[in-house]
């Protein structure tokens, strides 16, 4: 059985990859600024410099894990949409509930941030309708499992 660290991590990286056909100026999704840095250069190299993070490469999509749990997703420099990254936080809520918040920093055309976004937000959504299933799975095995172990 994965660990949901593990599982959380699989499911949004391969939620970033679906089928980005386009990527993202400067606008960010309310209440979730990506204050800690100034400019997507500066997030990578910050990310880049830090020994807790965990540096992945796909398909020319730069992923760094953070060891807290947050997840970058920068975008290729062939991409439309680059300069762009993609900060992501999932949290489980009391009722089994998962969000997946979202920050995006493009510094790019309005046009191509705007979409990524959007794709970004969709993917999201189905990224926490995955987990959510997932956890409700592993639980209803769990308290199988104890059932079993009790008879």
């Amino acid at each position: 059985m994965l660990r949901p660290r593990s599982l959380i991590a699989l499911l949004l990286v391969l939620a970033s990859f679906g089928a980005l056909a386009v990527a993202p100026e400067m606008p960010r999704l309310p209440n979730q600024p990506i204050n800690e840095f100034p400019s997507v250069l500066d997030a990578l190299k910050g990310l880049l410099g830090r020994r807790n993070a965990k540096i992945e490469l796909h398909a020319g999509w730069t992923i760094i894990t953070e060891h807290s749990g947050l997840i970058w997703t920068f975008v290729p420099i062939d991409h439309p949409g680059y300069p762009s990254v993609m900060r992501q936080r999932v949290s489980y809520q009391p009722d089994g509930g998962v969000v997946v918040d979202m920050a995006v920093l493009c510094q790019t055309r309005k046009v191509p941030c705007t979409q990524i976004i959007d794709e970004y937000r969709t993917r999201n959504q189905q990224t926490a309708q995955q987990l959510a299933q997932l956890v409700v799975q592993q639980t209803m095995a769990a308290e199988e499992n104890q059932l079993q172990a009790r008879r």
